[in-house]
């Protein structure tokens, strides 16, 4: 499968991170949450960016700083989006590795409705230039 063609099982994989993040909101599991969360805006980064003819980058770090510059310095997404992957990334981390880090269900909250509003505007960008959904 060529990186172009990839992006559509990235698109599906993100949709899966959202929907199991809303269920451990539901049930009261806001470092769950989190980890949900930030994996379903991760794999929105690598749908974008296997929708490009950039360099695909697998890290986290090479991702989020490709996504920066394809799609924040040009202009296509707005610049509050790298302070959303900084947000996310700090909460995963946080709840995935520190013992005494407490996530709170508006933490999670937050997190859901970022990585949601994310996913639209992932959705919305492919449409917008083409791509088939």
């Amino acid at each position: 499968m060529s990186d172009k063609n990839r992006f559509i099982s990235y698109l599906l994989k993100a949709e899966n991170d959202l929907a199991e993040s809303r269920i451990l909101l539901e049930a009261n599991y806001p470092d769950g949450t989190c980890n949900r969360a930030y994996y379903a805006l991760f794999d929105c980064l690598l749908t974008l960016l296997h929708s490009t003819d950039g360099p695909i980058l697998k890290t986290h770090t090479g991702a989020h700083t490709e996504f920066r510059r394809q799609f924040i310095l040009t202009g296509l997404f707005e610049r509050i989006y790298s302070d959303t992957i900084t947000e996310l990334v700090n909460l995963r981390q946080g709840g995935d590795y520190e013992i005494d880090f407490d996530s709170s269900l508006e933490d999670a909250q937050e997190d859901v409705e970022k990585a949601t509003e994310f996913l639209s505007l992932t959705k919305a960008y492919l449409r917008q230039n083409g791509f088939d959904l």
